[in-house]
């Protein structure tokens, strides 16, 4: 419960936010009742973005059913795209059959609360599919995954126009302190804008002070 309320502080100060903790201690729970909070609270029904390992896919799947009232949708396909296709013409939008028996899309609110992914099919879909979903929140499970400023993922996920974005994360990738510059430089740009004198200042993890 103080997890999620810190996220809920964090989200009436706009601030973006690292959920960092040991494996285990609910970070999966907290995130998807944060989303239920915005929903039945202040009507925020989405969509939101979970992108997630592959391994991990069907776990927060099983959580957002069990935990949430949301329609959430696994956007993945092992085999093409063509199956990924399949999952935009029946999860997308809701669906009308006109008087003349056909079937027509309404792409004005989108099916689905939740959409669950993986990195790579992030990667593949951005542009142009995913990049024109209104995401009000973008997860990032194991986001240690975006320690190499270079990343793909890391510069796709700075092109979206979402800018409320919760990372995941076990113990602050690994202590090193320039690779914890990089996500902090992801979500407060402004703040965390030069990493020289973000070493400077924190570079030496052998003090808390």
């Amino acid at each position: 419960m103080a997890g999620l309320n810190w996220l809920i502080r964090a989200w009436h100060e706009h601030r973006n936010v690292v959920l960092a903790d040991e494996m285990g201690l609910g970070k999966t729970i907290m995130t998807l009742s944060l989303f239920d909070h915005l929903n039945k609270v202040y009507k925020l029904r989405g969509p939101y973005l979970i992108l997630a390992p592959l391994t991990t896919l069907e776990h927060w799947k099983r959580i957002a059913d069990e935990w949430t009232n949301l329609n959430s949708v696994l956007y993945y396909d092992p085999g093409s795209s063509e199956g990924r296709q399949e999952i935009r013409q029946w999860e997308w939008f809701y669906t009308d059959v006109t008087f003349k028996g056909t079937i027509t899309q309404k792409s004005e609110l989108y099916k689905f609360n939740i959409m669950i992914t993986s990195f790579e099919v992030f990667t593949s879909d951005l542009n142009p599919i995913l990049q024109e979903i209104p995401f009000i929140y973008i997860v990032v499970d194991e986001a240690h995954r975006l320690k190499n400023k270079q990343a793909k993922t890391l510069k796709m996920l700075k092109d979206h126009p979402c800018k409320r974005i919760l990372l995941l994360t076990g113990t602050p990738v690994q202590n090193n302190t320039k690779e914890l510059w990089t996500l902090l430089n992801y979500i407060e740009p402004e703040k965390f804008n030069n990493m020289d004198s973000f070493m400077d200042q924190y570079g030496n993890l052998e003090s808390y002070e």
